[in-house]
């Protein structure tokens, strides 16, 4: 029911109800009180508050990305991509690709979109109008997503078994590197132009940049679905789903240590600058770990799977999603938990912090969420988040 105030009162002063008068109260009522035809932002800010929610028409695996004119980029298993508002969660744009986007988007310095879908492809959008500028045809599903070099070449896997170099300027193929198994995880891009990458072959591979030929292989004991990343130390990190993590010389992929979990590890790892390590397992916990010996700093457990990548804030705190339907704020250094957020699902897309103190994390509820946070921008380690940055280049190393 509206709520009448006192000018209303007024005007229904002396009115006489009969056969029209409940048409007219209706009109005056709506006046008085119109509905809003965009998101309405909260009107708190406390951290672990909602900002705003926006409903897509299928499950948001994808993990957001931020521009730098704050537009928030997404994909939905309703097969579109969708342009938000950062601030206010209002709806810039969509687009309709065809297929599933579980790849999460990728943001050009030029603004252009990258993005894959399960029909094939890896696409092209303009970042302010959504209109396509290149198709790059793979030979089965991308649920990968693209790394962007400085020299402005993407690089993705696809169900066809393959890593595929591709020019961001115009689509057109630059090498293809064969693996064993499907290649789904997002690869990433180390400092000298190393591209470091994952497949269901159970390898971790080090291809050259410029030319597709493999530098070296590590051969873990299942599927590599997470995105291998560096740190400042030459170190290159990964899980497996053979229960474990792993820490390799990235010049020559020997190892250094492992961590045992007791399930899957589906997680990215994030690393700080202080060197821990923070990644997830199918096991429901969180972990830190020293990232020169592998020993475990602290562990958490939630009420669901994790595989959802944690991000580090500038102020201490990591974030992260889980199968419980939460995202989860605790402090890096303890792992005691600052706050929780409840979605309406399971949590498999990766949190986005942006400089404007909002977090940004999609659900399978079938919504995007942006959330108050303490934290004003990523920590400084050298991978920090999902994606490396808040755009996804996925270039790992670099403090």
């Amino acid at each position: 029911m509206h709520p009448t105030n006192n000018s209303t009162r007024r005007l229904l002063t002396g009115v006489r109800f009969c056969a029209w008068t409940a048409p007219l109260l209706a009109l005056l009522l709506a006046a008085c009180d119109p509905v809003p035809d965009k998101p309405t932002p909260a009107t708190s800010t406390a951290p672990g508050t909602q900002r705003w929610v926006f409903e897509t028409g299928g499950l948001v695996d994808s993990s957001p990305a931020l521009a730098a004119d704050g537009t928030v980029y997404v994909g939905s298993n309703d097969g579109k991509i969708y342009a938000l508002d950062g601030q206010t969660g209002a709806k810039k744009w969509e687009s309709a690709l065809g297929s599933e986007v579980s790849s999460s988007p990728t943001v050009g310095p030029d603004g252009t979109v990258y993005v894959g879908a399960n029909n094939d492809r890896l696409v092209a959008l303009d970042g302010k109008t959504g209109a396509s500028r290149w198709e790059y045809l793979t030979g089965d599903d991308v649920s990968s997503s693209p790394a962007l070099s400085s020299s402005g070449t993407l690089y993705i896997g696809s169900e066809d078994r393959k890593l595929h170099a591709v020019d961001a300027s115009n689509g057109s193929r630059r090498w293809v590197f064969q693996a064993g198994n499907f290649v789904v995880a997002p690869p990433s891009i180390g400092p000298d132009g190393t591209v470091y990458v994952g497949s269901r072959d159970g390898k971790v591979c080090a291809v050259d940049g410029v030319t597709g030929a493999k530098k070296w292989e590590f051969v873990t004991g299942n599927w590599v679905e997470t995105t291998p990343v560096l740190g400042a130390d030459d170190t290159l990190y990964l899980g497996s789903f053979d229960n474990k993590v792993y820490a390799l010389h990235a010049s020559n992929g020997t190892k250094r240590w492992e961590f045992s979990t007791t399930y899957w590890v589906v997680s990215t790892p994030a690393v700080d600058e202080d060197g821990t390590v923070y990644i997830g397992s199918n096991d429901r916990r969180m972990y830190a770990l020293d990232g020169r010996t592998g020993a475990k700093k602290w562990e958490f457990l939630t009420e669901g799977l994790v595989e959802s990548s944690p991000t580090i804030g500038d102020d201490g705190t990591l974030y992260f999603g889980s199968h419980d339907g939460k995202v989860y704020a605790l402090d890096k250094r303890t792992g005691a938990q600052k706050w929780t957020f409840a979605t309406g699902g399971k949590i498999r897309s990766s949190p986005m912090l942006g400089t404007n103190g909002l977090l940004y994390i999609g659900s399978r509820d079938g919504k995007v969420y942006a959330i108050n946070v303490s934290s004003k921008s990523p920590g400084k380690g050298p991978s920090p988040m999902f994606g490396i940055n808040a755009q996804h280049t996925r270039v790992s190393g670099k403090l």
